[in-house]
């Protein structure tokens, strides 16, 4: 998997090498491999791998459940209807579940779905207008584990919005740029520059808090900790 992600991670020198230097208009030609990068952390995160735990969990409690499908399969295997002999119900079911949880303990289950996720995303995603986002000074971002944050309509902001429900999916890259995709519009270009003031910087960073498992990262010195502190009403020190 990490082979994977490294294809994809590569390509983003440049693009970092041209945030460094200022120049977030010459990534007109990055548009591809950033758009690929929001798709990787959609996907490469905490988040996902909460869905996948708990979807796994769910074919168990329903492979358990499914008395009907057990007395099917010990019918097949045993020739007898076996269907009031619970024990052996559970015992089919278990079988049924054995090569799932083998797979899962290999890591060969989560790979593949995730890879498939991955790529799903990263085609969906190539349609999306892309905006750099710089932040007007004195203003920065800072970054959550599950760095990419997608935004909805009456949406909990501490839950991320499944990707076709997001209205956009925003990935901070340094403190002073993000990065935003979103669906065009008729008349949206498909690569643009807009900076960031406070009106957008700061849902942004409330977003990242919000949908972090455990951890946020800001600069030193930067005042992110009374920004992270004041939103979740902790108090000061």
């Amino acid at each position: 998997m990490e082979e994977l992600w490294g294809k994809y991670e590569t390509p983003m020198k440049p693009v970092f090498d041209a945030l460094d230097n200022d120049r977030p208009e010459m990534l007109h030609a990055k548009r591809t491999e950033i758009t690929d990068f929001v798709a990787l952390h959609f996907v490469r995160s905490l988040e996902v791998q909460r869905i996948h735990k708990e979807s796994l969990a769910r074919v168990e409690r329903q492979t358990r459940a499914n008395r009907e499908m057990q007395a099917r399969l010990s019918n097949a295997k045993y020739g007898l209807d076996l269907s009031k002999a619970p024990s052996i119900l559970d015992k089919i079911g278990e079988e049924v579940l054995a090569p799932i949880q083998t797979m899962e303990e290999q890591g060969s289950l989560f790979q593949d779905w995730i890879e498939g996720v991955f790529q799903q995303t990263r085609q969906h995603l190539s349609q999306y207008s892309l905006s750099i986002r710089p932040v007007t000074q004195s203003r920065e971002y800072l970054l959550g584990d599950c760095p990419s944050v997608g935004i909805a309509s009456g949406m909990d902001p501490r839950n991320r919005p499944p990707l076709l429900d997001a209205r956009a999916i925003i990935l901070p890259l340094n403190p002073r740029f993000a990065v935003m995709v979103y669906p065009p519009g008729p008349d949206d270009p498909m690569f643009s520059v807009d900076t960031a003031g406070d009106d957008v910087v700061s849902p942004i960073n409330h977003g990242q808090i919000a949908q972090a498992h455990k951890r946020v990262y800001y600069r030193p010195g930067s005042g992110h900790a009374s920004t992270v502190r004041n939103y979740l009403n902790f108090p000061q020190p």
